[in-house]
C-alpha cells in the first residue's frame, strides 16, 4: 500500500513495556508496568495540556544553515503544526493532519519521505506536548509506542518509535520530568528542549537546539507566546509558491549533451551568463557549483550546507533566476562542490555543476535520454498523454519506478539519471546470500557519479521488467550496504540511463507522481 494512501489513518497512544513492545518489534527494557506508568504520569502531570480547541503561537528569533531570521512556530490540540523561519535561506515545516510538508531553499512545498516525516512529527510533538496525548494523529497507521530506554545515570530515557516512520531516545529531567534531550536518527542528531515557560496550562521549551552529524547547529528561540484563535488555513499543506515562470514564445524542449560515461548535460543561462554544462542528476536535492563557476559568477556565501553530503564545502550562493529553454527559475541555491571533471569529459565547455531537484521542483519533465531531449512545462494545467501517472510513496523528492527482477515481486528503484550509463545498480545486504549472485559470474567494477567513484562487482541479469515491458540479459552493478551503516529509502536500488533509454520519462514532482511511455 502506497504512503500516501497510508497517511488518513488515525490511531492511539500505547504505552508499552518489555513483551509488547517487543512483538511490535521495539527495543525496550524489562520493568515493572508500574514505573513506565509512574514516569508518563509524572511527565504528564509536568507537561500539562492545550485546552480544546486552542491554538498556541511562539514568536522569536532562529538561526539555521548559518543564517538567521524571526522564528514562529503555530500548533494545535491536535498535534498539526507550522514551524517557520525567515531568514536568508528560508524554511517552512506544517503538519497538516495527513503530511508533513516542507519548504525550503525558496521550493515547495513538497512531501517528507517518511523518515523524514517521523522525525519532523517525533521532534515537535516532543516540543509541544503532544507525545503524551490519548489519541494522537499519527501517519501511516502507526502507533506511537513508548517504552523504557537504556538506563543512564542522572536521567530518565525513554524510547519513541512510530515504527517505520522512525524512532528516537527521549531523556527526561529527572527533577522535573519535562523532556531534556531527543536523539534522532540512530542518536547521530540531538535536539536539547531548554528555557521552559507556562502558555496557559502547557509547559513549553522555548528554546529547542539541534547539533547535526556534522556539527551545524540549529536553534530556534521563542521570545514570547499567546493562545490564539486562528482559522484553518495556516495549519492545513501550504499553497504552491511561485518558483519559476514559463515562457510561451521559447520551444519547450531542450537538446542535451552525452558525456563519456553516459551522463546528461543541460547547459543553462546561470544570472543571465553561459558558464558551462550541468549534470542532470534527478536524485541531487540541491544545485551543486564549482568553484571557478562561484568566480566566474562572483557569487556571495549566503550560508552553510550539509557537510555530510558529500561532495560538499558547505559554502551556500544564492542566485535570483536561472533559465532553461522556456523556465526560468526564481531564487536558486547552489552549493559550492569539488566535481570530478572526468564527468564531463568529451563535452565542449566546462562542466560547472550538477542540477536535478531545482528543475523537477518547478516543472513538469519530460525526459528522452535516447534522443537526448527534455521538455519543461508549467505543471498548472498539464495533461498527460498515452501514460498513467504512478504516486511517489517516499515523498516529493525521491522518483522511484517499480523494477521486477528475474521473476521476483517488484521492488521500487530509485529513478537515478547521476548513474549516467549503467541501466542497473541492484542494492545488496553484505550478510546476505543472493541468487542473483550465486546464479552467475560477477567481476570487479565500478561506476561514476556525482559523488564520487562506486565500487561494485558487475554482472548480467537474466531477465528485469519495467513499464510493462522485459528486457532480457541486462548489464547490472551489484553494491553492498555496510553492516550498520544506514541506506536511504529506497534501498532495493537504481535505474539508470542504459535502461532509462528505452522509455520517455514523465516526473512531476510537485504532484508525487511519475509515469513511463514507450519511445
Amino acid at each position: 500500500m502506497r504512503f500516501e494512501a497510508r497517511m488518513k489513518r488515525r490511531t492511539s497512544l500505547w504505552l508499552v513495556i518489555a513483551l509488547a513492545a517487543t512483538a511490535l518489534g521495539v527495543r525496550s527494557w524489562a520493568a515493572p508496568v508500574s514505573e513506565l506508568g509512574a514516569i508518563i504520569e509524572r511527565a504528564r502531570a509536568a507537561t500539562g495540556a492545550q485546552e480544546a480547541g486552542e491554538t498556541i503561537r511562539v514568536t522569536g528569533r532562529g538561526e539555521r544553515l548559518g543564517t538567521s531570521g524571526e522564528y514562529e512556530l503555530i500548533f494545535d490540540e491536535s498535534g498539526r503544526f507550522l514551524r517557520r523561519l525567515d531568514a536568508e535561506l528560508p524554511e517552512r515545516v506544517t503538519w497538516d493532519g495527513d503530511r508533513v510538508w516542507r519548504e525550503s531553499f525558496f521550493t515547495g512545498p513538497y512531501s517528507l519521505a517518511p523518515s523524514e516525516s517521523g522525525a519532523e512529527l517525533l521532534l515537535m510533538w516532543t516540543a509541544t506536548g503532544h507525545w503524551l496525548s490519548e489519541d494522537p494523529q499519527t501517519p501511516g497507521g502507526q502507533t506511537l509506542v513508548l517504552s523504557l530506554g537504556q538506563p543512564r545515570p542522572g536521567a530518565i530515557v525513554l524510547d519513541l518509535s512510530l515504527g517505520s516512520l522512525g524512532e528516537a531516545e527521549l531523556v527526561l529531567d529527572p527533577d522535573t520530568s519535562l523532556p531534556r534531550s531527543l536523539y534522532l536518527d540512530g542518536g547521530r542528531t540531538r535536539y536539547d528542549l531548554l528555557d521552559y515557560r507556562k502558555v496557559g496550562g502547557l509547559a513549553l521549551p522555548f528554546t529547542i537546539r539541534s547539533r547535526g552529524a556534522d556539527g551545524a547547529v540549529t536553534v530556534y528561540r521563542g521570545l514570547e507566546a499567546e493562545t490564539l484563535d486562528l482559522g484553518e488555513s495556516l495549519l492545513e499543506r501550504p499553497a504552491p509558491r511561485k518558483s519559476a515562470r514559463f515562457d510561451a514564445e521559447v520551444p519547450a524542449t531542450t537538446s542535451m549533451a552525452t558525456g563519456k560515461y553516459g551522463h546528461l548535460f543541460v547547459r543553462p543561462q546561470v544570472a543571465g551568463r553561459d558558464v558551462g554544462w550541468f549534470l542532470l542528476d534527478t536524485t541531487a536535492t540541491t544545485s551543486r557549483v564549482t568553484l571557478k563557476t562561484v568566480q566566474a559568477l562572483g557569487l556571495s556565501r549566503v550560508g552553510e550546507g550539509d557537510s555530510t553530503v558529500r561532495p560538499s564545502t558547505r559554502n551556500l550562493f544564492h542566485l535570483a533566476t536561472m533559465t532553461l529553454g522556456p523556465m526560468t527559475m526564481l531564487d536558486v541555491v547552489l552549493e559550492e562542490a569539488a566535481l570530478d571533471p572526468e564527468l564531463g569529459a568529451g563535452l565542449e565547455g566546462p562542466m560547472a555543476g550538477v542540477i536535478g531537484w531545482d528543475l523537477l521542483a518547478r516543472s513538469v519533465l519530460e525526459l528522452d535520454v535516447a534522443a537526448g531531449e527534455l521538455r519543461l512545462a508549467d505543471p498548472v494545467g498539464y495533461e498527460l498523454q498515452d501514460a498513467t501517472w504512478l504516486s511517489l510513496p517516499y515523498g516529493s523528492r525521491t522518483p522511484v519506478l517499480p523494477l521486477g527482477i528475474g521473476g521476483e515481486e517488484e521492488q521500487d528503484y530509485l529513478c537515478d539519471t547521476g548513474i549516467g550509463g549503467v541501466a542497473i545498480v541492484r542494492r545488496l545486504d553484505i550478510q546476505s546470500r543472493s541468487p542473483l549472485l550465486e546464479s552467475q559470474t560477477t567481476a570487479e567494477s565500478s561506476y561514476r557519479t556525482p559523488h564520487g567513484i562506486m565500487s561494485s562487482r558487475v554482472g548480467t541479469l537474466q531477465s528485469v521488467e519495467l513499464g510493462g515491458r522485459r528486457f532480457d540479459d541486462q548489464p547490472s552493478h551489484f553494491v553492498f550496504n555496510q553492516l550498520g551503516t544506514a541506506v536511504s529509502v529506497p534501498d532495493a536500488g537504481h535505474v539508470g540511463n542504459g535502461l532509462l533509454r528505452e522509455f520517455r520519462v514523465i516526473f512531476d514532482l510537485r504532484s508525487d507522481r511519475i509515469a513511463l511511455t514507450r519511445r
